[in-house]
């Protein structure tokens, strides 16, 4: 999908909550900035890392909770332009967030960037009350819970989430659905009817 919206006309390309990812690296175009949010120990250390080897030179490293710091003021200030088409990757965070903040965050890209695209991972709703039927992923969705990492948000229908944050859905497409396509060799995952990759974009 990045590939894709590269190929279509995006020059910005922001991803939330960042963690380690390497995409801005691996991924570089010339013409597209690449910007990431996630906490300042993790920024350092991509820094640092990435430093040490040249890399990472043309990418805005933003220390910053996106959800609790104001993500596109924190965005502005480290250059990003709003009139210019974006590409949003929310991968690995919906589930963690409760419902409003998943809204509010797709609301604040809708209303705030001329031209956006966000492409975000999430669970459907049997993933986060145990009710796959499927004692392996039960287990899975308790063991986040240990370790202080609750799963506590599933969309069960896409179409109408778009509606609500004044969206249109791009592609919405299972990871089992994936796994065909990509590895068709493979085994299906016990999970791939439950987890979904979702794209959404301005009207």
């Amino acid at each position: 999908m990045l590939e894709r919206q590269i190929a279509a006309g995006c020059r910005q390309v922001v991803l939330l909550g960042a963690g380690l990812d390497t995409r801005a690296v691996r991924k570089a175009t010339p013409g597209v900035r690449f910007f990431e949010i996630d906490d300042a120990a993790t920024m350092a250390l991509k820094r640092e890392c990435l430093g040490r080897h040249g890399l990472g030179k043309d990418v805005a490293f933003i220390d910053g909770n996106y959800v609790t710091d104001g993500m596109l003021p924190l965005l502005l200030a480290n250059g990003l332009d709003i009139d210019v088409p974006t590409f949003v990757i929310w991968e690995g965070n919906t589930m963690y967030l409760d419902a409003a903040a998943d809204r509010a965050i797709l609301g604040q890209l809708r209303r705030g960037l001329a031209q956006v695209r966000v492409s975000f991972d999430y669970f459907v709703p049997a993933m986060i009350t145990r009710t796959t039927g499927d004692p392996g992923l039960t287990r899975m969705a308790d063991n986040f819970s240990q370790m202080n990492a609750p799963w506590i948000t599933g969309f069960g229908d896409i179409e109408d989430l778009a509606s609500e944050v004044g969206l249109r859905v791009v592609e919405d497409v299972t990871t089992g659905t994936l796994t065909r396509v990509y590895r068709p060799q493979a085994a299906a995952p016990s999970f791939g009817p439950f987890y979904a990759i979702a794209t959404l974009g301005s009207r």
